[in-house]
């Protein structure tokens, strides 16, 4: 029975807690009278079990940073860039990430080992992943009220990631550069957070530099500027999955 005098919810039984509270549960007494809060462990327990059914199941686990291989100067340099953004978050930080590269590079590895570093500290991440979530944004993009009721969670969230931002773009037929709907989308999220000040992670397989800013500078300009000490980019083929 936790601390509020309830037997554990089916979801609190799959969270782990520390050793100094009740379920999650810290009692504190002032003067006359007693209160119950979150304690940190729990706070950090239920954000991993939300980012955990956001899409990415077990990566939380897998895609870690002493799980990620350095074995070429890039690697280093990715893992490298991504530490110091996570040190850069805990000091409480509100600059950008953005790793770049191919399909197979470890930027959806190390992102989501950021993320994972940063909820253990009892931050809330909210993950998008943009395939999914803008096919589901541009059917209410002509649709004012929807749209906006859509995408407020992403624009709101403490801090979002993002993950293969514009990818949709490399399927058979589609077109090489982001259509216009992309376009509506990235800079509804992006420009509420770049007002707000709010964290963001993105991954991409489009360079930041070279292809997005020359598609829409309006939009992928703000990126750059938030980003611009904690970005990197991996040129040319480097899928770690076909090595060997």
């Amino acid at each position: 029975m936790n601390e509020q005098g309830l037997q554990p919810t089916q979801t609190e039984s799959k969270l782990e807690f520390c050793d100094k509270c009740d379920n999650g549960w810290l009692r504190h007494t002032e003067e006359n009278y007693s209160y119950v809060r979150k304690c940190p462990c729990r706070i950090a327990a239920e954000t991993v079990l939300r980012f955990r059914r956001s899409g990415l199941g077990e990566a939380l686990d897998t895609c870690t940073f002493d799980t990620y291989k350095v074995e070429e100067p890039w690697q280093k340099e990715m893992k490298d860039t991504a530490l110091r953004y996570v040190e850069h978050l805990k000091g409480k930080g509100t600059e950008w990430l953005f790793l770049g590269g191919a399909v197979g590079s470890g930027k959806t590895h190390l992102c989501t080992a950021v993320c994972g570093e940063i909820m253990r500290t009892g931050r809330n991440v909210k993950y998008m992943q943009w395939v999914t979530e803008s096919r589901r944004l541009k059917a209410l993009v002509t649709d004012e009220e929807a749209f906006e009721e859509a995408s407020v969670r992403y624009c709101e969230a403490d801090i979002l990631y993002i993950d293969d931002l514009l990818k949709q773009q490399h399927l058979p037929g589609a077109s090489p550069k982001p259509t216009d709907a992309d376009i509506r989308i990235v800079f509804e999220i992006i420009n509420d957070r770049y007002i707000r000040h709010k964290p963001t992670i993105i991954s991409s397989e489009w360079s930041l530099a070279r292809d997005l800013i020359q598609a829409d500078a309006g939009a992928f300009s703000r990126i750059y500027e938030r980003a611009k000490n904690y970005s990197c980019e991996v040129q040319g083929n480097k899928n770690y999955r076909l090595k060997g």
